[in-house]
């Protein structure tokens, strides 16, 4: 199977149980490369303990699921710097600028280059000039903002995301402002050809 072929998502027999509770039975799906997955359910049916699972915040109780082939357990710290996740909490340091929280989370990754990289990452989402403003400051709109930054600092070919639950390879979609709309298509013109690029890359790559 070469890179292009293998599933963007593998789940079979998921399960999660808190206490006597399940929040997830048994799950079973495959979602292919280049796809959208969007998870609709009541409060309580389980989406984000899934969505948690997946993006390695939690271990699943049994069962197994793989991200771009990476188990969730076993290739959890490998997988972490190919995933985004935008979730309805920014995950990010309030105490720190945006410059610095984007510097943080690009170096931990190893991502090439990080201070061109972050300047790109905020220059696309409209915060280029508050780049030096803690993040306490900033507004809703630009938490969400630089959530879709911080989610894209590792140039990620998976994106998940909670605000709404989507589950994406191509781009993540977390807001209805059209600020944020504008900056999510500004970052999917440059990812686009990076993915790209790294996707023939490993597909040529045994």
């Amino acid at each position: 199977m070469t890179h292009t072929d293998t599933p963007a998502l593998e789940v079979e027999g998921l399960t999660r149980i808190f206490g006597p509770r399940k929040a997830l039975d048994r799950v079973d799906f495959e979602l292919p490369a280049g796809a959208f997955l969007s998870i609709f359910g009541p409060n309580g049916a389980g989406k984000t303990t899934l969505l948690r699972t997946l993006t390695t915040l939690q271990s699943p109780s049994s069962g197994t699921a793989k991200v771009l082939g990476l188990d969730v357990v076993k290739d959890a710290v490998e997988l972490r710097g190919r995933i985004g996740l935008i979730s309805h909490n920014a995950l990010l340091y309030p105490d720190l600028s945006a410059e610095e929280n984007l510097l943080f989370f690009s170096e931990m990754y190893g991502v090439e280059d990080p201070e061109s990289r972050v300047k790109e990452l905020l220059d696309s989402v409209e915060l280029l000039h508050r780049r030096f403003d803690l993040v306490r400051t900033f507004s809703r709109g630009m938490l969400q903002r630089l959530s879709i930054a911080r989610a894209c600092s590792t140039v990620p070919m998976c994106s998940s995301s909670t605000s709404p639950t989507r589950v994406s390879t191509r781009t993540p979609w977390t807001s209805s402002t059209t600020s944020s709309r504008r900056s999510a298509r500004s970052i999917r013109s440059s990812w686009s050809a990076t993915t790209s690029a790294r996707a023939s890359s490993c597909a040529a790559t045994p």
